[in-house]
This record gives structure tokens, sequence and C-alpha cells, in this order.
């Protein structure tokens, strides 16, 4: 019945758990293991390397943005526009803003009329000095290209103020483009070094493919135990409702177990007095087999005996019918010699004939009564029924002793067999008791081991109700507690059934004692009964024969 308990108990988290602890225990499944562990090690060093190649790469996007001038792009775009044959780098535009800055000074000079600068003489710089002779034409011309110089002034300084921030922009963008130069060489170095790890890589990912077909399995598995999870999970939210009834169920269960446990101690003493009482039986079955064997032992002795004097008395007829025989030859030569002797001696008459022929009749059918005159036929006459009868007694106490030994045989036998079966049985029974004696106190044991859990776990679910998953672990304990206590019930009413069958079937081997025993007293007595009668048919017929010997034997 507990095998049948456990394969009709639904599966839970408890017997998944131990599934996986079996799966643990598989050297195939630790290989797996340990490969992922090192596909792991070698996806988190991967992940590493591309996470330092991608900011990497975010700042070499930053500097060709910079370069480019334009933030709202995207890489691809900036790539495709960087192809074009129009395209122009920042550093070209800085070179044509020089180009342009430069031109424009040199129109600027050429408005301001500046001619190039030459090397004067002192005596030229002297006249220059003086007053010129056309005063008027001089501040004329003063005047106007004191107005010009104010209008390029005017003009140019927009387009000066513009120079200055390109001459600061070029400063920055060289000072930027030394810094792009260092690091754009450190990217490739870098990037060197990150195509030789990826041909790495790329060996490693087609032994991770083939390491994938492996995991397959696993992951179906996996798979397997998620969508069992899943019912798990629903049946564990059934069963939070039950935990209040199971609680109930628990005390209830706790209470029978104190009555088994009373039970159990009553079965004890019971089992201690089966005991008492088989070893006071079998000691009582040892006796009567020892007075059993001593028994057939003199039944032995004295069936050598009768043997031995049933040999001597055949031999002793053997001679005695030699004997006889021997008489019988003497007796009938004795009376042909006579008879023969009269015929000679005397002619009798017709008369006489046929008296002698009477007579010689009588001789010839009753030997013994017919000769008179011969002593040795007379005693030979008078021994013979003596014989006779001590003979038939003789045979008749051969056949009674061989009955008897017949039946003492079948006797020995039975009680052999009968014998040789209780034994069995009471080796049988003695195993069972002690193996019952054995499984009390295991089951005690377990008992107390399980009261010991169940106080445990009353205190563990009063102070562990918040967390979900303690709770779901006791719950799954509860259930397990449950189904050994009603195992355990179920051991002990079939320990109590097996007691009870062993004292009947005990009672019965009994009862088949007795019957047995009754029987062979039974047989004996009708043997015995069978003997005296045939005893009494064999007097009677001897009485009659001897008193019909006497009639016969009382003329002569």
């Amino acid at each position: 019945m507990a095998k049948e308990i456990k394969d009709s108990h639904p599966r839970c988290d408890a017997c998944d758990y131990q599934k996986l602890k079996n799966m643990e225990n598989n050297p195939a499944v630790r290989e797996l293991r340990d490969k992922i562990e090192q596909l792991n090690f070698r996806l988190t060093e991967c992940k590493t390397e591309n996470q330092m190649l991608k900011r990497n790469l975010q700042l070499a996007k930053q500097m060709v943005v910079k370069e480019v001038g334009e933030a709202s792009m995207d890489f691809k775009e900036l790539l495709k526009h960087g192809t074009e044959p129009n395209f122009r780098g920042r550093l070209e535009n800085v070179l044509l803003l020089k180009k342009k800055v430069h031109d424009l000074q040199e129109h600027l000079n050429k408005l301001e009329g500046k001619a190039p600068v030459v090397r004067e003489t002192p005596s030229e710089v002297f006249t220059k000095k003086q007053i010129p002779k056309d005063r008027k034409a001089f501040w004329r011309m003063e005047l106007e290209r004191r107005l010009a110089r104010e209008n390029a002034e005017k003009q140019m300084s927009p387009i000066s103020k513009e120079c200055n921030e390109l001459r600061k922009k070029l400063d920055a963008e060289k000072a930027r483009f030394r810094d792009l130069n260092g690091e754009v060489n450190l990217l490739r170095v870098e990037l060197q070094s990150q195509v030789s790890k990826n041909e790495e890589d790329m060996g490693l990912v087609q032994s991770f493919r083939t390491i994938e077909n492996q995991l397959q399995e696993t992951l179906t598995e996996r798979a397997k135990l998620r969508e069992s999870l899943a019912g798990y999970k629903a049946r564990n939210k059934r069963l939070e409702e039950e935990i209040d009834s199971m609680k109930e169920e628990l005390q209830i269960l706790y209470n029978k177990a104190k009555d088994n446990n009373m039970i159990i101690d009553t079965l004890t003493n019971k089992h201690k007095q089966m005991q008492e009482a088989i070893e006071a039986e079998k000691s009582i079955v040892r006796q009567n087999v020892e007075r059993y064997k001593d028994e057939l032992k003199n039944l032995r002795i004295s069936y050598d005996e009768d043997v031995k004097i049933l040999h001597s008395l055949q031999t002793m007829t053997v001679e005695r019918n030699d004997f006889i025989d021997v008489i019988k030859k003497d007796i009938e030569s004795g009376f042909m010699d006579e008879a023969d002797k009269e015929e000679l001696e005397t002619e009798p008459k017709p008369d006489d004939e046929t008296s002698v022929t009477n007579e010689s009749t009588e001789p010839e059918e009753k030997p013994p009564n017919a000769a008179p005159k011969n002593e040795a036929g007379v005693d030979a006459e008078t021994t013979s029924p003596e014989k006779k009868c001590k003979v038939l007694q003789m045979m008749i106490d051969c056949a009674k002793y061989e009955t008897l030994l017949g039946a003492a045989h079948v006797e020995n036998e039975r009680l052999q067999y009968v014998i040789s079966v209780q034994e069995k049985q009471m080796n049988d029974i003695a195993m069972k008791v002690v193996e019952t004696g054995r499984i009390i106190m295991q089951k005690n044991a377990e008992k107390e081991e399980l009261s010991e859990k169940i106080k445990k776990l009353q205190k563990s679910i009063s102070e562990k109700r918040k967390k979900s998953s303690v709770f779901t672990q006791t719950r799954n304990h509860l259930e397990d507690l449950a189904i050994k206590i009603e195992a355990q019930r179920e051991e002990n009413e079939f320990l109590r059934s097996f007691l009870q069958t062993a004292v009947e079937k005990k009672f019965e081997d009994f009862d088949l004692y007795r019957t047995f025993v009754n029987e062979t007293k039974e047989f004996f007595v009708n043997a015995l009964q069978e003997i005296k009668a045939n005893l009494k048919q064999k007097e009677e017929s001897y009485d009659v024969g001897a008193s019909a010997t006497n009639e016969e034997n009382a003329p002569v």
C-alpha cells in the first residue's frame, strides 16, 4: 500500500529538485556544465572586448563628427558622404578659408592704395616732409584716403572678426587634429589586435556551434522543466489554500500517531507473549519428538528381535516339516509291510475283504488314527497339533508385529513430516517475528523523527509565512510528512493483521497436530482390534479343529 501511495503521489517541486540532484551526479551533465562554464568565461571576455571596441568606435564617431561638423548625421551617412568626390573635410575648408583671407587682405591693400614697400632714401624722406606744392589737392586726397580707409575698416571689421575666429578655430583644430592622429594610431593598433582576436573568436564560434548541438538536448529538457514548473506554480497557488486544512489534518494525524504508538506497545507485549508461548511449544514439541524417538528405537529393537525369532521359527518349521515327512514315509512303509504280511498269511473271505478294504482306505484317508500298534505314529499324531498351535501362534505374532512395525513406520514418517513442517513454520514465524520487531523499531525511530520534524515545521511556519519560497518548501515537507504518516499507519495495520494471521496459523498448526495424533491413535487402536479379531478367529478355528481331531481319535 505504501508503494501505491508513493506512485499515486503527484509531482511537486521537491521531486523536481531530487531529479535535478540525480542529473547533477551524471558525468555527462558535469562535462556539459564544465563546457558551459568555459563558454561563459569566453563570452564574458568577448563582451568586454566588444564594449572596448564600441567605446573606441564612439570616440572615432565623435572625432569624425567634429571633423565633418555635422552631428545630426548617422555614421553610415557620414561614410557615404565622405566617399563622395565633392566631399571636403574640416582641414580642406580651413585651407580654403586661409586662401580667402589672404585674397581679402590683398584686396584691402589694393583698396587702401598701399604700394609695395620700398626702401626710401633720406633725401626722399626729407622731401616728403616738405609741404607739397598743391596743398588743397593734398588735403583732398588725404580726406579721400581717410574716407576710403574708414569705409574699408568698416567693411573689414566683420571680416577681421571672422578671421580671428577662424584663426582660433584653426589653432583648436590643429590641436584636435594632433590628438586625433594619436587616437587614430591607437585605434589602428587596437583594431589589428581586435581583428586577430576576432579570428580566434570565429574559431571559437565554430566550436560553439558544435557544442550547441549538444546543448539542444539540455535546452529541450529545460523547456520541459519550465513547462512542468509553470504547472507546479499554478498547483502551488492552489495548494496554498489547502495548507490551513493540512495543519488541522496534521494535528489529527499527530493524535493518531500517538494512538498508533499505544497500539504498537500493546502489539510488542503480545509479540513477547507469543514468543514465550512459541518457545514453550517448541520445548513441548522437542520433548514429544524425543519421546517418539525413544519409542521408535524400542520398536526397532523389538522388531529386530522378532525378525530373529521369525528366522529361527522358519528354520524350526522347515526341520519339523522334514521330520514329519520322514515319519509319514516310515509309517506308510510300516503299514504297507503289515498289510502284505496279513494278505499272505490269511486268505480273507468276501466279507473280510470288504472290511480290509475299508480299513485300508481309512488309514489312507486318516493315517494317524489307523495305526494303534505303531507307537511312533501315535506320538507324531499327539505332538503335531501342539506344534501346529505353536506355529500358528508364532505366525499370528509375526503378522501382528509386522503390522505394528508397518504402522510404526507409517506413523514415524508422519511424525517426521509433521515435525519438519512444524519446525519450518516455527522458523518462518520466528523470522517473521524478528522482522516485525525490527520493522517496529525502525517505525518507532521514524515516528520520533517525524514528530520532531512536525514540531520544527510548525515553528518555522509561524516564523516564515512572509517568504513564499520557504513557505512552499514547508508545505512540500508537510505533504511528505502526511504521506509518510499514512504509509506508517498502513504498515501498522499490516503488522497487526500479520500478527493476527500468525496467531491463527499457529492455532491451525496445533489443530493439525492434534488431528494427526488422534488419527495415529485411532490407527493403532484399529490395528490392535483387527489383530485381536484375527487371533480370536484363529483360536476358534483351532479349537474347532482340535475338537474334531479329539472326536476322531476317541474310538481309536
